[in-house]
């Protein structure tokens, strides 16, 4: 099956920034009177392709990646302004990734859900103490580094205040990518 009849039957493209090849998502779903038959006979049939796990996969791995790599180059750039070392949290992941899944999901650009749930909020809703946040946001598209999201925040007067904080000290990058294979970057850092 080739990428036209892909497209043709609803599948959508998801462009991983950690590898450069285009990876599928398949969003067809299974007739239910097919799921208790094993997928190694459905693959046969030429029923089930495999892929979906994979490519989601794939896709989700490229954002851990690009993740992992934005805040270690955040990180070299604090300590190259001699700022204090960031430190990762993990349930201020959660609260990026979760940002940044609802942009792309929801096809908005913003540091408020539609909702007018806020950065504040969002920290508050998980259960996060905080005294003090900042929040920067981003979109890519294509195969760009994670040093280049960096590079453009810290390019933004606004952007590089909160990133370069002196007094925010614990934080982290999500990243989800969209539909339209653009990936939505947050950063939310805090004071505890």
């Amino acid at each position: 099956m080739d990428g036209h009849a892909l497209r043709r039957l609803g599948a959508r493209r998801c462009t991983p920034l950690a590898h450069r090849l285009p990876h599928w998502r398949y969003h067809r779903p299974l007739p239910s009177s097919l799921v208790l038959v094993p997928l190694s006979l459905l693959a046969a049939a030429g029923l089930y392709w495999g892929a979906p796990v994979v490519a989601e996969r794939a896709t989700d791995e490229a954002a851990a990646a690009l993740e992992r790599q934005a805040f270690d180059s955040l990180a070299a750039a604090r300590a190259r302004e001699g700022l204090p070392p960031l430190q990762f949290r993990g349930d201020v992941l959660r609260v990026a990734r979760s940002h940044s899944r609802d942009m792309a999901r929801r096809a908005y650009f913003s540091h408020y859900t539609p909702e007018r749930l806020g950065p504040g909020g969002r920290l508050d809703a998980a259960g996060i103490p905080w005294t003090r946040y900042g929040e920067d946001v981003a979109r890519v598209r294509g195969a760009r580094t994670s040093e280049a999201v960096v590079a453009a925040w810290l390019a933004s007067p606004e952007n590089r205040a909160n990133a370069l904080a002196p007094d925010l000290t614990g934080g982290a990058i999500g990243v989800a990518c969209a539909e339209d294979g653009v990936y939505h970057v947050t950063l939310v850092m805090l004071r505890p």
